[in-house]
């Protein structure tokens, strides 16, 4: 059965309307999230920075998959409680650590993790294959007292980091939607949920990605804006603190942008279901409360 689209221009006042009850606290949220999970994974790559040694790579890449599986389990709540908001305007509260209370969640991580490792495989054969394209960028070793080897870290760095998340979001948004299946189906396992999400989102693949972009369209351009701004006059004039209040303006409007792609999940999720007529018991129970 081939599946109906549903339309942005329905989705996104129920995106304002449910964000608009708890923007701040899921800011918060993701704000603490955006700590937590760099600080664990480079807490897992202690070991092979310290001695290049099978054993040290051998511990690197268990504890490097125990902390993907947190991190993504960690998701796992943030999208459950934007999807009970969605459903039954429930307050943001113990939101964090949330998806450790159903295992299903951890078992769905562990996919998650297993899919950035391949992700990471991918980076590495891409860096292989490409000649002196990308392993003239690496480092042959990191000097921080040396400013021109830091500023070639950091932006071989930056540029392997963005390669590594975009082919990791290529390789796992069809999958984005099990946690919303695992909230609607108590009975089902984790594989399910993911392949249950893979047949409702493989074939609207391409319109999800346009929705997303769609709803945080004018947060983009508000950043673009004041950021060029901020280059263009208030550096030049050396006024620091309305450059201060700009800079702070466009890191409040990137988490607006993660807390609308996070409340995209479940609004499209049940946008999707709704339009082809396939929700479940459970949503017409609390759509009838």
């Amino acid at each position: 059965m081939k599946l109906k689209s549903p339309e942005y221009k329905r989705m996104n006042p129920i995106l304002r309307k449910r964000l608009s009850l708890c923007l701040g606290k899921t800011i918060f949220s993701i704000f603490l999230f955006t700590i937590l999970s760099p600080l664990m994974i480079s807490v897992s790559i202690v070991p092979v920075m310290q001695e290049r040694s099978v054993r040290n790579m051998c511990i690197t890449a268990v504890v490097l998959f125990c902390a993907l599986t947190v991190v993504f389990t960690v998701i796992s709540g943030l999208v459950g409680k934007a999807t009970k908001i969605i459903r039954h305007a429930s307050p943001w509260e113990n939101v964090l650590f949330s998806g450790f209370d159903d295992k299903r969640n951890v078992n769905a991580g562990l996919f998650y993790a297993f899919l950035f490792c391949v992700s990471g495989l991918i980076l590495l054969l891409i860096i292989k294959f490409s000649g002196n394209v990308f392993t003239s960028m690496i480092p042959s070793k990191i000097d921080f007292g040396n400013e021109k080897e830091f500023v070639k870290f950091v932006r071989s760095a930056t540029i392997f980091s963005t390669m590594l998340i975009t082919i990791f979001v290529i390789l796992v948004l069809p999958f984005i939607f099990a946690w919303n299946v695992l909230i609607d189906y108590k009975e089902i396992s984790a594989a399910k949920a993911i392949l249950r999400s893979a047949s409702l989102l493989g074939p609207k693949y391409f319109q999800f990605i346009g929705y997303v972009f769609y709803s945080v369209f004018k947060n983009i351009i508000m950043i673009i804006f004041v950021t060029a701004l901020d280059i263009a006059v208030l550096s030049r004039f050396k006024l620091s603190f309305l450059s201060l209040v700009f800079s702070f303006y466009a890191i409040l409007q990137q988490y607006t942008i993660y807390s609308k792609i996070l409340f995209c999940i479940p609004i499209y999720y049940y946008s999707l279901l709704s339009v082809n007529e396939i929700l479940p018991e459970s949503c017409n129970e609390s759509s009838s409360q």
